[in-house]
């Protein structure tokens, strides 16, 4: 592994840049430098993808590129001045307002848009996002797909020269996603990617930086990017296990029938009948939910954004309080112990921030084993075998919230692995983790013997994982089927729905590129 960075800067003949980085370096206030001489120019019209591990940099310098953080030396050198938009990787960092409409009019407003000109574009970016019938509602009551697209017409409504999109695929559904695609593929600025999702980022974009310990190593296009075996293993970006997903998916798709309850036999270790639940506001997150599990089954959790998947976790996990009848190894879940569930129900939660409170790694996860009553010494030895299991060993004294997205989403699985439950949840675990770090989550999932929901849009990391698949839509059951039936029909759904497929062609192509 080479730890000197490789570059040949990137050059777009008969152009002049419009964006130039010349040494920069960023250090954090605690002192971790994050950015260490990074030179690089980008052209009008790049559609830049911004690759490298967890950790590596690239958020602080999408940050940089949006004047939100200032160099601590070095040069960042706008040509003519640019307007920057920018979509966070957390896009409720940037959804403030009471309604959806207030907050794409925000920016317009502080711009000095007439009434009239404000509501035209409003309107105008809601349709192009899909959300238009929900352009008078509360973010907070949207789901995660739909608050992302409204961020995304927030930031598209100011008309920025250049767009920065920090893991723009996150949490998505394949229609959120496809929407999102859309508009970008007709976006006439530039584009600045940084992502994990190399099947979007080849579709999207034309070029590739890679940065690694906080230094820019390559300057490819993305076909040289994705071609290079050996850039692609030092980087943590081989995604070559997916692969054998995207070969399944030539086979001759099978023509049985969705079965619903198919897997549920013998006696169930989770049993809910009649379960429901339902939002303050008066809107339903699950209704009538009859759903068996059985002892150590692993179980995909499956639908669009809103069909209430993480609802339907958070009532498992005893956080939220449903009407029905809920069964956890025999016993009905009452109030008096509902509030002993999280001894024996662990949940990863879809925003790893939401479950962090401690100074340090250490602290986070020790805090169950504490609560227990367990012995200092072996909290320590528990907490290290932890830590180590996910790749967080010396991450002891660090503090949680200085971490990147994918070090803050192992951390939050460390602290349900210390307290080996019978059951754990994972809502969108593979979240910003880089394709190394997806695949050593499947190494730590498949030698657990807990019983296993995993909520994903993820078809491909659920495959190596789960042996059944659950699919909700609107709240209810609609499917329940052993998960080589699932992908089969999800390969007949993909072929009836071709625009959205565009994941399957990248596949091919690179399967192509890469073995020649």
């Amino acid at each position: 592994m080479h730890e000197v960075a490789q570059i040949k800067p990137y050059v777009k003949v008969g152009q002049e840049p419009f964006l130039e980085f010349t040494q920069v370096d960023y250090v954090y206030p605690d002192g971790k430098r994050a950015l260490q001489s990074v030179s690089f120019k980008l052209y009008k019209g790049d559609k830049l993808a911004v690759v490298g591990k967890n950790g590596a940099g690239k958020t602080t310098l999408a940050k940089l590129i949006a004047g939100i953080y200032r160099p601590t030396s070095g040069k960042i050198t706008y040509i003519n001045g640019q307007n920057v938009g920018m979509l966070f990787q957390d896009c409720d960092d940037q959804l403030f307002c009471p309604t959806i409409f207030e907050d794409i009019a925000f920016g317009l407003l502080l711009k000095g848009f007439s009434p009239e000109t404000m509501e035209k574009q409003v309107f105008e970016w809601a349709r192009r996002l899909g959300i238009e019938k929900f352009i008078h509602r509360e973010p907070h009551h949207l789901s995660y797909g739909e608050r992302k697209r409204a961020a995304l017409a927030a930031v598209l409504a100011m008309d920025p020269d250049i767009l920065i999109l920090d893991e723009p695929t996150v949490g998505l559904d394949r229609e959120s996603e496809g929407i999102i695609l859309d508009v970008l593929s007709n976006f006439q600025g530039t584009i600045v990617c940084v992502s994990h999702d190399l099947f979007f980022l080849y579709e999207l974009c034309q070029r590739a930086l890679v940065l690694k310990n906080g230094m820019v190593h390559h300057d490819y296009t993305m076909e040289e990017l994705v071609a290079n075996k050996e850039t692609l293993r030092d980087h943590g970006l081989d995604f070559t296990f997916r692969f054998q997903c995207c070969a399944a998916s030539r086979e001759d798709p099978s023509t049985e029938k969705v079965s619903l309850h198919g897997a549920n036999t013998g006696n169930a270790f989770i049993e809910l009948r009649g379960y429901s639940y339902r939002y303050p506001s008066g809107v339903w997150g699950i209704k009538k939910i009859d759903l068996k599990i059985e002892r150590e089954e692993r179980v995909a959790l499956i639908g669009e954004n809103g069909a209430g998947k993480s609802t339907l976790a958070l009532c498992l996990s005893g956080i939220f309080k449903g009407s029905g009848v809920y069964r956890l190894d025999g016993e009905e879940v009452s109030e008096k112990n509902r509030k002993k569930l999280w001894q024996r129900v662990g949940i990863v939660f879809q925003d790893s921030r939401d479950q962090f409170f401690s100074s340090s790694c250490f602290e986070e996860v020790a805090f169950g084993l504490k609560r227990l009553g367990i012995p200092k010494k072996d909290i320590e030895k528990r907490v290290k075998e932890a830590l180590v299991a996910v790749k967080l060993d010396g991450y002891e004294e660090r503090v949680p919230y200085h971490l990147s997205g994918g070090e803050q989403k192992r951390l939050a699985l460390a602290t349900i692995l210390v307290m080996k439950p019978d059951l754990i949840i994972l809502d969108e675990p593979t979240n910003n983790l880089d394709p190394q770090g997806e695949e050593s989550l499947i190494e730590i999932l498949n030698s657990i013997n807990s019983t296993l929901i995993v909520i994903s849009h993820d078809v491909c990391f659920l495959s190596f994982i789960c042996d059944r698949a659950v699919i909700l839509h609107r709240g209810e059951v609609v499917g329940d089927m052993n998960y080589e039936e699932f992908l089969r029909s999800e390969q007949e759904s993909v072929r009836h729905h071709h625009e959205h497929g565009y994941r399957q062609r990248c596949c091919h192509r690179i399967r192509e590129l890469f073995y020649g």
